[in-house]
């Protein structure tokens, strides 16, 4: 497989917040041995509420072609909140959508919810 980026990041530092995209290309083969690419953009946006809240989106858009023929498109969605707990732990709730949207490739949309509790020693 080949995977291609382009990426553009942003911190700015008074407003807590952080910006960033990429564009991608990927080129890779399937289990069915079909030679499948794909283009999108990315998006990042990171924004401190506190010394201790975060949250986080990162919204996407890919456009996939399956043997040269335009096969659809993927939207992801990511919203992600952490607490910071204490100096070593935090705590997190994550929201994740995803919708492919295809003739030959398997179409589906998926939503997941998460939690998360990290520590370090």
């Amino acid at each position: 497989s080949n995977n291609y980026s382009l990426a553009y990041s942003k911190k700015l530092a008074k407003q807590g917040l952080r910006l960033g995209a990429t564009i991608r290309l990927s080129v890779f083969n399937d289990a069915q041995l079909n030679t499948v690419s794909r283009i999108g953009i990315s998006l990042r946006l990171q924004k401190s509420l506190s010394k201790k809240l975060m949250v986080k989106l990162r919204p996407s858009f890919d456009i996939n072609s399956t043997n040269g023929e335009t096969d659809g498109s993927i939207v992801n969605l990511k919203l992600r909140g952490s607490y910071k707990i204490s100096k070593k732990s935090t705590a997190s709730l994550s929201a994740n959508y995803r919708n492919r949207r295809t003739a030959i490739l398997t179409p589906f949309s998926q939503l997941r919810f998460s939690a998360s509790f990290n520590s370090r020693f």
